[in-house]
């Protein structure tokens, strides 16, 4: 979406009740897709929602990884951490989490010198 349309977009939700029509037709989507969702996420991690909220129930509802409380992304969703060779799950992340370790290539010796490098060059 560029920044144009994007724009127009926030313009047109801005109107009279075009934002309350637009949220009222994503929740009914969404409803609506819930039981996709649901096999989605059972055909993409091998594990149902159910047994996904389990373990973050485990986890105390943080981010496996740092700890946070909070899903730290726009959607306000936590992410199911799967390693991308067995696509089995590792655990319940928040968003930057989830991001860091996807760009780093799931590489625990990637991500270890990269936490070197923030320590080397500290410049506070």
């Amino acid at each position: 979406m560029s920044s144009m349309s994007a724009e127009y977009h926030r313009d047109y939700l801005d109107q009279g009740d075009n934002r309350e029509r637009h949220n009222a037709r994503c929740r009914a989507a969404y409803a609506k897709d819930n039981a996709g969702k649901a096999a989605t996420h059972k055909k993409r991690y091998g594990e149902t929602l159910s047994d996904t909220l389990a373990r973050f129930e485990a986890q105390g509802f943080v981010c496996a990884s740092c700890g946070s409380g909070h899903p730290g992304n726009k959607t306000n969703q936590w992410a199911t951490d799967h390693c991308h060779k067995t696509k089995k799950v590792r655990g319940v992340l928040c968003g930057p989490c989830n991001w860091a370790i996807g760009h780093a290539g799931d590489s625990p010796r990637r991500l270890r010198l990269m936490a070197l490098y923030l320590e080397r060059t500290d410049v506070r």
